[in-house]
């Protein structure tokens, strides 16, 4: 009888957390594809300022952003990360001047970007069809100072749990075909994860 009072406390708060998660209101351009977004919203940046370390190391949670589909992480309390780099979710659709001299990096859901190809999004029509379902959500890199959209760097081939496995640099790195120069201990620390 002792074993099992554990069990069915997990039982309750796994219900629990299920039932919050079912809570969460859907935006009009996630509906149909809730699951991706509720995991999307699951999904956390991840800074250290000693690789390898846990110590003094801030999560940023996407739950938490204003507007989770269009939001920009603060990265005022991430060391000088904030003074080179803009790590945002979307997709750029302008140049914004305050990231002139910044990396962007952009967090986008498949969906979003599809609902958006013929307007907004045009600029990753290029792409899009090699983007598989199984890979919900994916990274853009671009240059904040560039005014051309088709000029970006992207990982589109991994599924979700597998952007986990390095940090932004690494996962920038594999994939740069425009690169600026840029101090890199600014983001080697930094990260996305994403939980079941």
């Amino acid at each position: 009888m002792l074993v099992e009072e554990p069990l069915i406390k997990a039982r309750e708060a796994a219900a629990e957390r299920q039932r919050l998660e079912q809570a969460i209101p859907i935006p009009l351009v996630a509906q149909g594809y809730e699951a991706i977004y509720r995991r999307f919203l699951k999904g956390m940046l991840i800074y250290r300022p000693q690789e390898g370390s846990d110590n003094g190391k801030i999560e940023l949670p996407i739950a938490a952003l204003a507007n989770p589909l269009e939001g920009t992480f603060d990265l005022s309390g991430c060391g000088n990360a904030g003074q080179y780099l803009s790590i945002a979710t979307g997709y750029k659709k302008r140049q914004i001047t305050e990231n002139a001299n910044k990396l962007e990096i952009w967090l986008a859901p498949k969906f979003l970007i599809g609902r958006e190809l013929n307007t907004t999004a045009s600029h990753f029509k290029d792409i899009y069809e090699n983007w598989n379902e199984a890979n919900a959500v994916e990274i853009f890199w671009t240059w904040g100072g560039w005014d051309n959209l088709n000029w970006y760097d992207y990982v589109i081939t991994q599924p979700m749990d597998v952007l986990s496995n390095k940090n932004l640099y690494e996962k920038w790195h594999q994939r740069w075909r425009h690169a600026p120069t840029l101090p890199m201990s600014t983001f080697i620390s930094t990260s996305l994860t994403y939980t079941s």
